[in-house]
């Protein structure tokens, strides 16, 4: 009889463990379901060219976040085939989504052909074909067509 006792306690108590565990998981997740979302923006200068490169900054507007997501989403296609691109000085944007696109880094080349790369796609920005994106990153950065290029 002492036996089934002892192993009936251990039995409720593997169970409350698991329901302890179990509680904390979905704990976790929720709170993550409840962070806003925002974005990072970095200034890149692969080739060196700029002499102050530093630039960053943080969205947090959601109207905003949603604006620059759905402009990304209806970029075309990059072009197949060969391109001559203008003044490529390597200038690029890396925009890290937080809770919101799936997370995704998406990676704006400011001169040049102008592509805008998301995860192993790349689709095009510039105009007229990247339907404003451009001109709405510019804006949202704060920043003038100048001071995007690096200048």
């Amino acid at each position: 009889m002492d036996m089934r006792y002892g192993r009936q306690v251990k039995l409720v108590f593997a169970i409350v463990i698991m329901l302890l565990l179990v509680s904390c998981s979905n704990e976790r997740s929720s709170n993550r379901e409840m962070d806003p979302p925002y974005i990072t923006i970095e200034r890149q200068d692969p080739l060196h060219n700029l002499s102050n490169s530093k630039f960053t900054k943080k969205i947090v507007d959601e109207k905003t976040i949603r604006e620059l997501g759905a402009s990304i989403n209806h970029l075309p296609e990059f072009p197949r085939g060969i391109i001559h691109c203008p003044a490529d000085n390597g200038v690029q944007y890396e925009m890290d989504f937080h809770n919101s696109l799936d997370d995704r880094v998406v990676l704006v080349h400011a001169t040049g052909c102008q592509q805008v790369q998301v995860n192993s796609k790349t689709y095009w920005a510039m105009e007229p074909k990247g339907n404003g994106f451009r001109a709405l990153l510019i804006e949202k950065l704060g920043l003038s067509e100048k001071e995007f290029l690096g200048g």
